[in-house]
């Protein structure tokens, strides 16, 4: 989730191709910015936002992602915005605890297994 300025399709492409491997498949809404991502090696879905939309691999639902974005933007009309370096390790801390809900330490050490496994 990372805030495009003026909404268009030159601005948002370049983050997209900062953050998102060429071939992968996008969720967006209908925000015509989007159509410009298909051209350049990526799949694009739009989602109706009246539906749950859950994705499979992840669990990841469109009311969450709803949620999460309006909460941030609420924190920004309040003033009280997150420094804009440490949005993304906020988002991301915040999917890793929902995806690891109970015993966190055990998810930290299984999580940590799996990126350095003994050899």
């Amino acid at each position: 989730m990372i805030p495009v300025p003026d909404r268009s399709g030159a601005t948002l492409l370049p983050i997209i191709q900062r953050y998102v491997l060429p071939g992968t498949t996008i969720h967006s809404d209908e925000w015509a910015a989007y159509n410009v991502v298909p051209a350049v090696g990526y799949d694009h879905h739009t989602v109706n936002h009246s539906e749950n939309f859950v994705v499979p691999i992840d669990g990841t639902h469109t009311q969450g992602i709803e949620n999460a974005w309006g909460v941030v933007k609420k924190r920004q009309r309040r003033g009280q915005t997150t420094n804009p370096e440490l949005l993304e390790s906020h988002l991301i801390e915040s999917c890793w605890r929902r995806k690891n809900k109970g015993n966190i330490l055990n998810s930290i050490v299984k999580s940590i297994r799996e990126l350095y496994p003994v050899v």
